[in-house]
């Protein structure tokens, strides 16, 4: 296990050394200059190994638990618990899944701890969590759920403030900075947290595929040119979709199985990224700690407002429930550009053409990009009734798998979704970093209540109960949303 570790650490110093002499990083992007530093956003670093002196792993506490049995609460599903537990390799398993896997035994070994991983069915967490909650709070020593089951857990008091959790440290790279402001109370508590404990994090990021094939024979910049020159705004997307529309093939039946069109989208995806490219959370808190909606707001309003123009034109295609409709259309080279997850790179990994992969577009050239991380990705929490001392061995453990995962783990899964590529490029890994340093934990999406993450979806398809605006919108959830919020005022 030594002698796999050692090669796993040495290479990822080579590609630490390979990123330092790749093309320069985009504006914003400084991920190489804060290699091995404290960060000083509100996101994650990239998760390269650091060649500075200072070192991740040494900062970990120096205790040991006479390897104790250490149990997670796991979603079932290969999707749900490859970021957390590999418990054997075989021929199929991929870097990403070695590096797990290694993470694990060092942890393990390191700590003196057994990890013993329960996994239940996704329609049975919530009840999973409940029942142990109120009947014995130590049978978990860590929960690993969706987002909207552990926030639902957060509004019960069923968990830890994370800030009182012994031996972690909220301000290491390891941890998401925007999760933590986010997600943070307005009395101060943190009840939930993300970062370099899942890869997920970066896989359930929202991001756009792009047809390399189709956007060089129509001759449009570059969307990497675009990110590199500050100009992927949500104008020069709809602009260069509208032109490479222009230049399909079109049956003019509109039909996502059979019809062309320079963008497709799924009503999980688009519409709820678009509300997020301003970089203005769906809640915010005003002077006096109360919350309010963010949206209500000119920049969002206009964006909404030019997305819904997009869609309702004859250069894009929205559709329903199926997922797969989208994919399989842009896999048959009959869409250009689509939005959907960074992990969904797999669905692509048999194509015979090259794919790009670029941040969502942002607002302006002014904003930020903002990457919405989606409230499907593995979130972790603490049960606060447990013993001290149980809650301390957490901490402990979180913290270790949090640091190995950053230092051992991400590196590999940055790789692992540039595998799916055809032929990789430099500026796909420069993408992957825009993408992961802007990572958003909205908090509104994660609890989505009265629907409020929803908007831009819910006046697409239901105009006559919410109307043509993100404004109209909100005056019909506003009340039921900021009610249901009064619960946060008395968490402790």
């Amino acid at each position: 296990m030594k002698n796999k570790s050692f090669l796993l650490r040495l290479s990822i110093l080579l590609l630490a050394l390979v990123l330092l002499l790749s093309v320069c990083s985009c504006a914003g992007s400084d991920d190489e200059e804060n290699i091995g530093k404290k960060p000083s956003g509100d996101s994650t670093q990239s998760g390269e190994e650091s060649t500075s002196e200072f070192d991740p792993l040494e900062t970990l506490p120096d205790v040991t638990y006479g390897y104790e049995k250490f149990t997670f609460l796991l979603r079932d599903g290969a999707e749900h618990i490859g970021d957390i537990a590999v418990e054997k390799l075989t021929e199929g398993s991929t870097m990403v899944d070695e590096a797990v896997y290694e993470r694990n035994l060092e942890v393990q070994e390191r700590f003196q701890v057994d990890f013993k991983f329960v996994k239940v069915a996704v329609k049975d967490q919530a009840a999973t969590i409940n029942n142990a909650v109120k009947g014995d709070p130590e049978l978990y020593d860590v929960i690993a759920a969706d987002g909207r089951t552990v926030f639902t857990g957060v509004t019960s008091g069923y968990y830890a403030d994370w800030n009182e959790l012994e031996y972690i440290d909220l301000d290491a790279e390891w941890w998401s900075q925007s999760a933590r402001k986010e997600w943070t109370t307005p009395s101060g508590k943190l009840f939930a947290m993300n970062g370099d404990l899942s890869y997920m994090s970066i896989g359930n990021n929202c991001a756009v595929f792009f047809n390399k094939d189709i956007v060089e024979k129509v001759g449009v910049t570059s969307p990497y040119q675009q990110v590199f020159d500050n100009n992927w705004t949500l104008d020069t997307f709809m602009s260069t979709v509208k032109q490479i529309d222009s230049n399909m093939n079109h049956d003019n039946t509109d039909n996502i199985d059979t019809d062309s069109f320079g963008y497709a989208t799924q009503q999980w995806r688009g519409p709820i990224y678009v509300s997020f490219c301003a970089n203005i959370p769906s809640l915010v808190k005003n002077a006096d700690g109360k919350y309010q909606i963010g949206w209500k707001n000119e920049l969002v309003g206009n964006t909404v407002e030019k997305y819904i123009d997009l869609i309702n034109e004859s250069g894009a295609a929205y559709y329903g429930s199926n997922l797969n409709q989208v994919r399989n259309a842009f896999k048959n080279e009959r869409v250009a550009f689509t939005d959907d997850n960074v992990k969904c790179a797999v669905y692509f990994s048999d194509l015979e053409w090259d794919f790009g992969i670029v941040p969502y577009p942002k607002a302006t050239a002014e904003n930020e990009f903002s990457s919405l991380v989606g409230s499907g990705t593995n979130t972790f929490a603490v049960v606060k009734n447990m013993s001290e001392a149980k809650r301390t061995r957490s901490s402990a453990i979180l913290e270790a798998m949090a640091c190995y995962g950053y230092v051992d783990v991400i590196p590999y899964y940055y790789d692992t979704v540039l595998s799916y590529q055809k032929m990789r490029d430099e500026q796909s890994l420069e993408m992957l970093k825009i993408i992961r340093s802007a990572g958003f934990y909205d908090l509104g999406h994660y609890i989505n209540y009265g629907n409020v993450a929803d908007l831009t979806k819910l006046i697409i398809e239901n105009p006559s109960t919410y109307g043509t605006s993100i404004y109209t919108a909100i005056t019909k959830v506003e009340g039921e949303v900021l009610a249901m919020l009064e619960i946060f005022y008395t968490l402790e």
